[in-house]
């Protein structure tokens, strides 16, 4: 039996407490069991004045007290009795909701809400049944209800797996990539040191051979050295994960369901990376030295002993692969910081300088009568206007870059009716200075008045998309709308100025049509949030607006007080968190990738030595010597780019999502990538070049 589920916000004594309404089949189909008893769950039980508590609210509010079902508490003015505690952990959909109440689904409520989308309906498929095969049976019933109400759109189900990671999961994928192009690329660089130093050690472990070592203990000792190089690099690894937690959490947006924290599972998985490889890459080059003929490095010289032209050609291999992956890391990287910084220019349509934000909830049925209501948002900010430093003050039903507001159908004069293409706006409820508190701008008409009470024509300010929308060409002040479809009650609302859009929904989510409604006038919804613009600093008045609501209600709790600015920020704190991380990844990277380059490098110099000695000795001078290493180091460094720029433009395409305002193939992160990355490896190219360049030949030409 499929339920419904809306969020809201209830008064716990002065405590406000966000809630889940939803239908008494919820938990039950979530498979939810309470730990006092089951039978708390039955649907006779949850049609009562009932409340179930979250396990954060009972410990933090109520102690953890046992006794606590069967309790009477009031919330919002009303008693409800505590019927049930949810498990430690469970959370849905929303993270931040500490009880949930039964909905009443009254015929009255049913037929002022029906043109309202706020519901969210969570079912459980039968054994067997696929989401294709429920689809297709709500989209039959969708047609069944489109006979009887043409304005009914269906149901499109979503699994609830994908619904709650929806948001979470590309970023995940994207991340989980970008550690394992870095784990590929610090492999490479352990693959690379530990063959040079194979290379290095070739004499000493011909030399034990020759002297009757057992081959078997020399892969033995090899091994083993890897293995303990590996496990302390792990350890080291975790006590950096261990610091590094503290610094996530400073970057997790709030809201956020899970934390980052170091438990068993990374211990485990940790241990078994770095001894998976130690292995890897120590048996190889130990294999491979083991396998070294005896008198080849016995008859060499240190320098020129090793593993041949095929150790040195796989090194250039791995290096290769470093600068490619390095490459496309950093393109992901440098796309994610120019959509951030679209991001964060972009105009949200209001003034976030000095605004303080608070917000309040009017419990039932103490403000039930709607003239009430007016009375207290009146009186709030009459007084909160006369404060020293205060330029405006407004409420409204939600504030800028927290929610889209309350959706409702609307029907246009004068305009036809398509019951495919139905008109939808956001709905606000606004005091008259809420505008000049938050700082849109007008652009057409007038903004709303003090003089557009009860008594007066309904009037209504609407934003630039909805005038662009309904009214295309034509000018919106003075058309007319009604909530709701053609033949309902609901009366007609006249438009009597147009605003700049406003970002409602998120810094990166596209504006929607939306109206605000003078206070006086609309009785549907109720304001909760009051913006404050100050001269100075808005924290500053926090205790004299906190007096003022005393004032006018001695009960009234007032919650998440912030300024506008810290709204923002939290509006893009997703965006920033994934920038950050992923600029790390790519920043360790490019060390490591320019390391690479230069241990390879520098490696090559000194197997060189002597050669360098004869060029110079025949005449090869400083700049000639320091270009052919630059070269050797450029070559590698082109070979890994092109390879690099392929595989970046593939890929950059799987986080077009996360982007905002910048293509996958934008040429300036690309360009710009190149450049650095280039300008890095040069300078880690030119000190073993200038070594090499500074060798003198009589010394080189006797090196061994």
């Amino acid at each position: 039996m499929p339920s419904t589920f809306w969020q809201s916000e209830i008064l716990l004594t002065r405590i406000t407490v966000p809630t889940g309404l939803r239908g008494p089949t919820c938990f039950p189909i979530l498979s939810i069991r309470n730990f006092e008893t089951e039978a708390l769950f039955s649907p006779v039980c949850l049609l009562l004045r009932a409340v179930v508590l979250s396990y954060g609210l009972w410990v933090r509010r109520f102690g953890s007290e046992p006794q606590i079902v069967g309790q009477d508490l009031l919330l919002s003015g009303a008693k409800y009795t505590v019927i049930g505690v949810m498990p430690r952990g469970f959370r849905f959909l929303d993270p931040q909701i500490d009880a949930w109440v039964p909905s009443q689904w009254t015929p009255q409520f049913i037929e002022n809400e029906k043109t309202n989308h706020y519901l969210t309906m969570v079912g459980r498929l039968k054994g067997g049944v696929s989401i294709a095969q429920a689809q297709a049976e709500m989209a039959a019933l969708g047609k069944q209800l489109a006979d009887v109400d043409p304005w009914d759109s269906g149901a499109v189900l979503v699994p609830m797996k994908e619904q709650v990671s929806g948001n979470v999961r590309p970023v995940i994928l994207v991340l989980l990539g970008a550690v394992a192009f870095l784990m590929l690329i610090a492999c490479a660089n352990v693959a690379n040191l530990s063959l040079a130093r194979g290379s290095a050690r070739a004499r000493e472990i011909a030399l034990r051979l020759a002297l009757g070592a057992d081959r078997q203990r020399v892969i033995r000792q090899l091994l083993t050295e890897s293995l303990l190089l590996s496990c302390v690099a792990g350890a080291i690894g975790l006590l950096l994960a261990f610091w590094g937690t503290r610094f996530l959490v400073l970057l997790v947006p709030s809201g956020t369901s899970a934390t980052p924290q170091v438990d068993s599972r990374l211990l485990v998985f940790t241990l078994s990376i770095s001894i998976l490889t130690g292995v890897l890459f120590g048996v190889a080059p130990a294999l491979r030295a083991s396998q070294s003929a005896v008198l080849g490095p016995l008859k060499e010289g240190g320098a020129q002993s090793g593993l041949g032209a095929g150790g040195h050609g796989l090194r250039r291999i791995l290096v290769i692969a470093e600068v490619a992956l390095t490459l496309v890391l950093l393109t992901g990287a440098a796309l994610m910081l120019r959509s951030f910084e679209k991001l964060y220019t972009q105009d949200p349509g209001f003034r976030a300088d000095h605004v303080l934000t608070l917000q309040t909830r009017l419990p039932r049925p103490k403000y039930d009568e709607f003239a009430r209501r007016v009375q207290f948002y009146g009186e709030v900010v009459q007084r909160v206007e006369t404060l020293p430093g205060v330029v405006a003050a407004g409420y409204a039903t939600d504030l800028p870059l927290t929610a889209w507001g309350n959706a409702s159908l609307v029907f246009v004069e004068n305009r036809p009716v398509d019951p495919k293409h139905m008109l939808i706006s956001n709905i606000r409820v606004v005091t008259p200075d809420y505008f000049r508190a938050i700082g849109m701008k007008l652009l057409n008409g007038r903004l709303l008045a003090q003089t557009d009470g009860a008594d007066a024509p309904k009037t209504v300010v609407v934003n630039q998309t909805m005038a662009r929308t309904y009214w295309p060409g034509m000018d919106p002040v003075g058309r007319r709308f009604k909530r709701g479809v053609a033949d309902t009650n609901s009366p007609w609302w006249t438009v009597v100025g147009v605003v700049a859009d406003m970002r409602q929904g998120g810094m990166d989510v596209p504006v929607r049509p939306e109206a605000y409604f003078p206070f006086e006038q609309a009785d549907f919804f109720w304001p909760d949030s009051l913006a404050v613009r100050t001269a100075s600093d808005p924290l500053s008045i926090v205790n004299e607006v906190r007096q003022q609501l005393a004032q006018v209600d001695k009960d009234q709790p007032v919650a998440n007080v912030q300024t506008m600015d810290d709204l923002v920020d939290s509006s893009i704190a997703q965006p920033r968190m994934n920038m950050l991380l992923l600029g790390g990844f790519a920043g360790i990277a490019l060390l490591l990738a320019a390391l690479g380059i230069y241990a390879v490098l520098s490696y090559a110099v000194t197997q060189r030595t002597r050669e360098i000695g004869v060029r110079m000795a025949l005449g090869a001078r400083f700049g000639d010597v320091l270009s052919m290493v630059l070269a050797s180091g450029a070559r590698l460094f082109a070979a890994g780019a092109a390879i690099g720029l392929v595989a970046a433009v593939c890929l950059s395409r799987l986080m077009s999502h996360l982007l905002f305002e910048v293509s996958p193939g934008d040429i300036v992160s690309y360009a710009s990538v190149v450049i650095v990355f280039g300008v890095i490896t040069l300078l880690a190219c030119y000190i073993p070049a200038r070594r090499a360049a500074k060798v003198d030949p009589m010394v080189a030409l006797r090196y061994e």
